[in-house]
């Protein structure tokens, strides 16, 4: 299963009446429910709920590392989806995220055969990606 496109938040959903973004957050509990039977759970890029930056994308997507494991986060940055409300807008910020998450141990990665071709991948599509610690 993915889960694309939204975040992973602590504590419990929210209600109804709460702003229709909100909707996108996993608590952790159910997220962790998704990584336990194999799935992936992708982080969108609202600047909102995970920051103004590419750093703070990176920041959110080492948290959720930290919390699912390094074969069950990926990118679902929705960056054609979101316009001005974008921490990430260009294919260009996503280099930085892996700039970003390389010097602190986090090595993106994809199915690929070697590291190389799956830089390459990510440099054509890094929607693609899943975090590797």
């Amino acid at each position: 299963m993915v889960w694309s496109h939204g975040s992973v938040v602590r504590g419990a959903a929210a209600p109804p009446s709460s702003a229709p973004w909100r909707a996108r957050q996993l608590p952790l509990e159910t997220a962790r429910a998704i990584a336990a039977k194999g799935g992936v759970v992708g982080l969108w890029a609202l600047s909102i709920d995970v920051g103004r930056s590419p750093e703070a994308y990176a920041d959110r997507l080492l948290q959720m590392v930290d919390w699912l494991g390094e074969d069950h986060v990926g990118f679902g940055t929705d960056i054609n989806g979101l316009g001005p409300n974008a921490a990430l807008r260009s294919y260009a910020d996503v280099r930085r995220v892996v700039e970003t998450c390389d010097p602190r141990g986090l090595l993106i990665t994809t199915s690929c055969a070697t590291e190389q071709e799956a830089r390459d991948l990510l440099a054509m599509a890094p929607q693609w990606a899943r975090a590797r610690r």
